[in-house]
């Protein structure tokens, strides 16, 4: 069953999706609910799964079915959809070890807990797309409330009514009904987020209610407006920023996350932030101003075990760090924004950002072409990706190139 095939508007959804910053971690769904909502609507995960390249390969596939887009398969192309999406991943999570496939929602392999990332993901693009067009304010005002209804039949169904309740929504004639813009839908979700799906497998759904009903109802007054805008939520997500457990992020994400004056933020986002902020001067063959970025640096970490352990005999990493410049990702747009080697692509957005896995877990390292330089490479997705790494000063290296091959 595709899940997206009659929505139309999904630019805002593929755009959401596609930023979120890869976080590669053992961490449980237990644990990942304790990470702030802010942090988490931000992070491609899975959990219990530490593999960047299962993740990474997961989300350009999530993201090709959610935009429709088509796939070389045998016989030609095809729309990336469910089956293509588990058979491509359960190879690659049996390839990697990530476990044998033969068990159930636990095991990252199996047919089962890859069937439920997917659905999962695309009903979350779904929900998050319908959303955004519930608000617009000509729809909010015909079709103002909705109510929430079982789609799907469960053997062991939950009491949607119950948790409706204990949670401050009112019943209505029998009815889970209530305006798109109350608090409410926030509340019931067990991902914090005010659209479908509201939890794991639930079968439940959404159906629009018209004004003339709502009104009806005793929801919303007649002709009164409404506003468009998830203020309960906007407000949340706020807070959420403002109330992290550093001690618990770090232990459970180590380098991947960075916190700074109280708010944590993961590493992918905030190089891709950076890279949004070079990129035109590139585009548009301006001179780069290192005073207009000056403070600016990403610090990646200090290196791996992996990391000292693969360049043994070439340098001492034990202790350095790594750091990614402005000028360094405008260096690399000069050289490999517009590829013109054949056997290479041009560098984007989704690349630069994962210059810290290669950091972390490189393939393989040899000496670079300057004294003090390594190449580190790293195949993720199906993709190998090369950094150029230059020592600096105190035991700081900086990623001086990087280079896509094909």
């Amino acid at each position: 069953m595709e899940l997206l095939a009659h929505i139309a508007p999904l630019d805002e959804a593929v755009k959401k999706f596609g930023a979120r910053s890869i976080v590669a971690s053992k961490a449980r769904t237990a644990e990942w609910e304790k990470v702030a909502l802010d942090l988490r609507d931000r992070a491609f995960f899975s959990a219990r799964v530490d593999r960047a390249r299962f993740l990474r390969t997961a989300q350009e596939k999530l993201k090709d079915a959610i935009s429709q887009r088509r796939e070389q398969v045998a016989h030609g192309e095809a729309i990336v959809d469910r089956s293509s999406f588990i058979g491509d991943l359960r190879k690659l999570a049996l390839r990697e070890g990530l476990s044998d496939g033969t068990g159930g929602l636990t095991d990252v392999a199996s047919r089962t807990r890859l069937g439920l990332i997917y659905d999962m993901q695309l009903r979350m693009a779904q929900g998050y797309a319908q959303r955004k067009m519930d608000l617009d304010p000509d729809v909010l005002d015909a079709f103002p409330a909705q109510e929430l209804v079982r789609e799907e039949e469960r053997n062991v169904p939950r009491d949607w009514e119950a948790r409706w309740t204990a949670r401050g929504g009112e019943l209505i004639a029998g009815r889970m009904v209530a305006l798109k813009t109350d608090p409410i839908w926030t509340k019931i979700s067990r991902f914090g987020t005010p659209w479908p799906p509201f939890d794991f497998g639930s079968g439940m759904g959404l159906n629009d209610v018209s004004r003339d009903e709502a009104e009806q109802l005793g929801l919303i007054s007649p002709g009164a407006p409404v506003a468009a805008e998830d203020e309960y939520f906007n407000k949340e997500l706020a807070a959420s920023a403002e109330n992290v457990d550093v001690d618990f992020l770090k232990a459970s994400f180590g380098d991947q996350v960075r916190i700074k004056d109280g708010k944590a933020e993961w590493v992918g986002n905030l190089i891709g932030d950076l890279f949004d902020q070079v990129a035109p001067i590139w585009e548009s063959g301006g001179k780069f101003d290192t005073k207009e970025f000056r403070g600016r640096a990403v610090d990646f970490g200090r290196a791996t075990p992996t990391a000292v352990e693969k360049t043994s005999g070439m340098a001492d990493l034990a202790g350095a760090r790594m750091q990614l410049r402005p000028d360094n990702i405008f260096h690399m747009l000069k050289s490999h924004g517009a590829e013109k080697n054949k056997a290479q692509m041009s560098l984007t957005k989704d690349d630069v950002e994962l210059l810290p896995f290669v950091w972390r877990d490189p393939d393989a390292v040899e000496a670079g072409d300057k004294p003090r330089s390594l190449v580190f490479k790293k195949t993720i997705g199906g993709t190998t990706y090369l950094v150029a790494w230059d020592e600096m000063h105190n035991r700081t290296y900086q990623a001086n190139s990087m280079w896509v091959k094909k």
